[in-house]
Order: C-alpha cells, then sequence, then structure tokens
C-alpha cells in the first residue's frame, strides 16, 4: 500500500533540517487495497500479472502484519526475475539512508533489489543475502554516499519504483517458489557506529599510491572511501559510521585498476552467479554492536602470518567419478561448495584452502553431490581415522602451519594410497597353553572386524599349541583383543601392550602397521608376555628414550642413534595420525601436546628398516 502522501512531504521537509534517525515507511499492505501499479518480469507464464496480496502465512516477532505480499517464482524463471512496483514520489537529500523490508523466501540466496526513477533508470542497486529459510526476516542494505545519479532530483509527483529480484543468483529450479514481502521503509540519518577498516599492506609486492574500499554501502564507488597508512606501516585504515547491517565488500587499489581476488573457498567470502557462467565474489560480514573488524592481509580472510595454506590431495583411482565432481564437505566445510579438481587427469583430485593457524574440523570427501542424505560420502567406519562420535568423519587437528594431506576416498592413509595398494599381512599368535581348546578362539578388533567375536577364527596348523590368525590392515594404529568360547579378554592398563580407549571403558591391545609384513610374537590369553612385533625385534637396541610418560605440556625424545633421518609419528588412542615429522636424530626433539586433549597416546620413531613405539598419557 502506499504511504500516505502528506506523511512524505513531512518527511523530507524534516530529513532536509536535522540528521537525527527518522523512519518513512513506503508500502504495508495492512490498510485495505493493493499498489495498483506492479509488474512481474522474468517469470514467462506469470510475467505483467499482478502481485496478489495475502494473509500472513507464518506470523512471528519479525512481522506480525495481517497481510503481506505474494510473489510466485515460475519454473522456468530466468536468473534475473522479479518484481517492480511503485511507491510514492521520493527525495533523499545527501546523507545515508538505509532501506529496509520484511522476507520470507524458501531457500537460502542473494536478495538483489533497486530504487528506481520515473524512467526506470537505476539509482541505487543493493545486494545482501538472506539467512532464514520460510520464516521471517529484516532484510536491510545502506547506501552511505551516493553522486547526482544516485538519487534523481525530480519532483514530487513524479513516480519512483522499487524492484527485488528474489534468489538472484539462481534460474527456477523446475518448481514453484512462494517469497513473501512486506513493510518496506526507509531509515535516514543517525548512524549507528563506526567501523574500522584495515588492510595490511606489506605482502603486497606490486606499486600502487592509494587503497580504497567498496562494497554495496557506496554503491562500489571505487574512489569513496580513502584508506590511510599515516604512520606508515603498511596498514591502510579507515573509520567509517555506518548502519547496522550484513555488508559485502573489497578493498581496490588505485580506484579499481586492481582489487582483491578469492577463490570462493574462504571463510569470509560469498560467490555470485555473473549470469554468463563464472562468479564474482565479495568479502562479507554483519555490523552489529559485538562485532569487530580486525587488521586482514589484502587478498585474504586473516591477518598476515597468521594463516596456512591446506592442501588435500584425494585418491579417486578405483572410483567411478560423479559427473558432478568431488567435494570436500561435513565440519566447517560446507556441502557442496568445496570442489576439488584433477586438472592432470592422474585420478589425483586436489584442492587447496587458506585457514587461520588453530583452524580444526571435521570433515569427509563426497562423490557427487547428496545434500539430503549424505548417501554419496565415503564411508570409513569402524577404520583408525573414523570419529565414530561424528559421523565416522575424519579430523583435522589444530594447524599450526602449511600441510599436504594425502588420502584416499574410503580408505584411511596417510599417503593417499588406498587399501588395495597398502594391505599388509599382520598374523597374530596366541599360546593357548592354559586354554581349553575344544571351544574356538576368535581374533577381534575396530578396524579388523568391527569387533565382530566370531569372524577371525585362530588355527593350530602344526599342533604346537600355538594358535595363529592373520588378516590384511593398512598402515596405521590398530586395537584389538583375543575371545575365547565368547569370553573376552580381561587385561591391565598397566601393561605395556594394552590401551585405554577414548570412552574409557575397554582395555585393549594395538599394533602397528607401517610398510611390511608383521608376525607378532606369541603371547598368553590376558597376558603381554613381552608383546612386541617382529620389527621391533630386529632393532639392535632402543632408537631413543621419551620422557616423561605422564605428561602436561612436552614429550623429549632422547635419540641414541646419531645422523639418521627418522619419521615420528604421533597417534591417539584410536589410532588416528595427528602429526607426522622428518627429524634429524642427531638432535633431540619434544612434541608440544599443549592443544591436545587428556588420555593416552603413542609416539612412534620410525629410520626405514627399524621402528619402535611407546605409550605415554597426556594430562
Amino acid at each position: 500500500m502506499k504511504a500516505p502522501l502528506s506523511f512524505l512531504f513531512a518527511f523530507v521537509c524534516i530529513s532536509q533540517l536535522f540528521t537525527q534517525k527518522s523512519t518513512v515507511n513506503l508500502l504495508d499492505f495492512d490498510e485495505k487495497g493493493s499498489s495498483d501499479s506492479t509488474l512481474v518480469f522474468g517469470n514467462y507464464q506469470l510475467n505483467g500479472t499482478k502481485y496478489m496480496v495475502v494473509a500472513n502465512p507464518k506470523k512471528n516477532h519479525i512481522n506480525k502484519s495481517e497481510r503481506v505480499v505474494n510473489y510466485t517464482k515460475s519454473i522456468n524463471a530466468e536468473l534475473e526475475a522479479g518484481f517492480t512496483m511503485e511507491i510514492e514520489p521520493l527525495y533523499l537529500t545527501p546523507q545515508p539512508y538505509q532501506l529496509c523490508f520484511d522476507y520470507m523466501a524458501p531457500t537460502i540466496g542473494t536478495c538483489r533489489f533497486q530504487l528506481k526513477n520515473v524512467e526506470g533508470g537505476v539509482n541505487s542497486t543493493m545486494i545482501t543475502k538472506n539467512k532464514k529459510i520460510n520464516e521471517w526476516e529484516t532484510i536491510c542494505s545502506t547506501v552511505m554516499f551516493y553522486g547526482p545519479k544516485d538519487i534523481a532530483r525530480s519532483e514530487l509527483s513524479a513516480n519512483y519504483g522499487f524492484t527485488l529480484f528474489p534468489d538472484d543468483s539462481n534460474w527456477g529450479n523446475g518448481e514453484y517458489q512462494e517469497f513473501y514481502f512486506d513493510n518496506l521503509r526507509i531509515n535516514v540519518g543517525g548512524h549507528e557506529r563506526a567501523v574500522n577498516f584495515a588492510v595490511d599492506m606489506n605482502g603486497y609486492d606490486g606499486d600502487f599510491e592509494r587503497v580504497f574500499v567498496s562494497g554495496n554501502f557506496n554503491n562500489w564507488s571505487g574512489s569513496t572511501d580513502t584508506l590511510y597508512d599515516l604512520d606508515g606501516d603498511g596498514i591502510w585504515e579507515l573509520d567509517k559510521m555506518m548502519f547496522d547491517q550484513e555488508i559485502e565488500y573489497v578493498f581496490s587499489l588505485d580506484g579499481w585498476k586492481e582489487s582483491e581476488t578469492f577463490t570462493g573457498h574462504e571463510e569470509c567470502v560469498i560467490s555470485h552467479s555473473d549470469g554468463q557462467g563464472g562468479f564474482y565474489r565479495n568479502r562479507i560480514t554483519s555490523i552489529n554492536r559485538s562485532m569487530h573488524m580486525p587488521v586482514v592481509c589484502y587478498g585474504s580472510c586473516y591477518q598476515c602470518r597468521e594463516s596456512a595454506q591446506l592442501t588435500w590431495n584425494l585418491n579417486m583411482n578405483g572410483e567411478t567419478v560423479s559427473p558432478d565432481g568431488v567435494f570436500l564437505a561435513g565440519g566447517r566445510f560446507s556441502h557442496g561448495k568445496h570442489k576439488l579438481q584433477d586438472n592432470d587427469g592422474d585420478g589425483i583430485y586436489t584442492i587447496t584452502l587458506e585457514r587461520a593457524l588453530g583452524f580444526s574440523s571435521y570433515y569427509t570427501f563426497t562423490n557427487g553431490l547428496c545434500p539430503s542424505g549424505w548417501w554419496c560420502k565415503e564411508d570409513i567406519e569402524g577404520q583408525p581415522c573414523a570419529e565414530a562420535e561424528h559421523y565416522n568423519d575424519r579430523l583435522l587437528f589444530s594447524v599450526s602451519g602449511d600441510m599436504n594431506i594425502d588420502v584416499c576416498f574410503g580408505y584411511c592413509s596417510s599417503e593417499g594410497l588406498c587399501q588395495s595398494d597398502r594391505a599388509y599381512d599382520v598374523t597374530f599368535n596366541l599360546d593357548t597353553r592354559y586354554l581349553d581348546m575344544t571351544v574356538p578362539v576368535y581374533l577381534a578388533g575396530n578396524t579388523i572386524n568391527g569387533w565382530n567375536a566370531s569372524n577371525d577364527l585362530l588355527l593350530d596348523h602344526d599342533n604346537d599349541g600355538i594358535y595363529s590368525v592373520t588378516v590384511s590392515l593398512v598402515p596405521g594404529l590398530h586395537l584389538y583383543k583375543f575371545v575365547h568360547d565368547g569370553y573376552w579378554e580381561d587385561l591391565s592398563i598397566s601393561s605395556e601392550c594394552t590401551v585405554i580407549d577414548s570412552t574409557g571403558q575397554y582395555i585393549n591391545r594395538f599394533v602397528e602397521v607401517v610398510d611390511r609384513d608383521i608376525e607378532l610374537d606369541v603371547v598368553v590369553f590376558e597376558e603381554c608376555n613381552g608383546y612386541v612385533s617382529t620389527e621391533e625385534v630386529e632393532d639392535s637396541g632402543p632408537m631413543f628414550r621419551a620422557y616423561p610418560t605422564v605428561v602436561s605440556d612436552y614429550i623429549h625424545l632422547e635419540f641414541e642413534g646419531k645422523n639418521r633421518s627418522s619419521e615420528v609419528l604421533l597417534y591417539d588412542v584410536m589410532g588416528r595420525l595427528l602429526s607426522e615429522q622428518t627429524v634429524n636424530s642427531s638432535y633431540d626433539h619434544q612434541i608440544d601436546l599443549t592443544s591436545y586433549q587428556t588420555g593416552n597416546y603413542f609416539v612412534a620413531v620410525y629410520n626405514g628398516s627399524t621402528k619402535k613405539t611407546v605409550k605415554f598419557v597426556k594430562i
């Protein structure tokens, strides 16, 4: 419904005299009737239809109106489909203004909206994004400065229009979609708070003279808001008064000579389709009382030297790759956003993301897009790297620097080789002299058979009383027990061959597989009996001493073999590889454990021929 013309005349006079915050209601459909000049466009069979004023389908604290406008986006709508409505003639003085309306959408998408003059020319364009689905929310965007063309200085009798492009970045999806709109208003004056924009240019190699910030708050002007480096420290800053709102912006150099570019995988960036198969990408943040704008590196979401490049190399050989592609997903990685690429056709799909130091997240991979059930995600249930308490996803621990993460789809492997390439035979031997062998004995383990107590039977092939079974295991730490006549071993946590699992309930044996077949020493049921793998027997003596074995911050490695390059590996109680690094054993070494949770851990040293594993407790 058009706002009363007498009210607008009063508003115009007041806004020219004062700068305090004022609000003008432009469209409110609770009054009888509806706008008498409306137009639908880009919707084919629905083009030219009038808007329908309907009963509010879902009142909430944002919108309590009885009557609202319903807009239908057709099944084959164009990318730039929407509607235009007339508003009363409006003259805005050259001061900041904020355009707001109530909005309910069936999808998360881009909202683009415009004010137009009588000839249909665009005076201002604002772009933002809704955050809710099928719930009322308030959409606002601000123009903080405008030139002579931003608001046409026509007479009050001229007609002005408001145009909205709901879900602007998507075509019709084959279904009719219902959007709701109400309470169009303009706030003028009364800035809410000062916002500090700051960008660190110390790492930029090119030449430039001036730095600007441009966004939906200044109509993407490349020369309006200039940043300054008054103290010569390479950090350019601008304090700017702004309304509470969601803003999109980028930093640019010497006008639009150059601007920041992003891949779309960043945490602070939003991507928009350009309608021609490409994208344009901006920083995005919300201005509010609790927000703080940190100093960021040019072209980065983070402070300089406070981020890392994380590269995943995913082996998809042996998999039929979906036409939709392969994606990094789960945890803090948005589903369908992070697509891996195989540019050289070798079956290894790669993606590099920048994240802040200390970043941690669960993650998984999907072969295709399956947001409605995750049926296309990899299945690593029961394997050492699967986080059972979090949908059997993988876990990326606290990032401390650049990383290359080589993995295989569907398998736990620290080198990216799949199980078919990396499975090794491990033989388990049990001395049964104290057991009644008229009943069977089995091997059970998390990565062996999912703790199945009747799957892997031990047999005595030479009648020497030593029962054995051989299973194929991928590299990593594996937990297991022997089960006799349905009775599971009752083991002691104080033994060198045992460890308590992450639940704190079960004590299990463990074995670590590296890169060869293993035959384990003979053990007695419920005893360690000097448990050691043949890998360790081959060593003429301990290669290192780890101390203390109860630690709160650092564990120290004192090497006895000198002038050798060794791999130092850190595992948790479930056999997940937490860190891997190459060290020179000419020098002692220490591992920082301050960021890890309390519990049992293993440190292993491997020099290519010998291997030793030591258990310790983090308190």
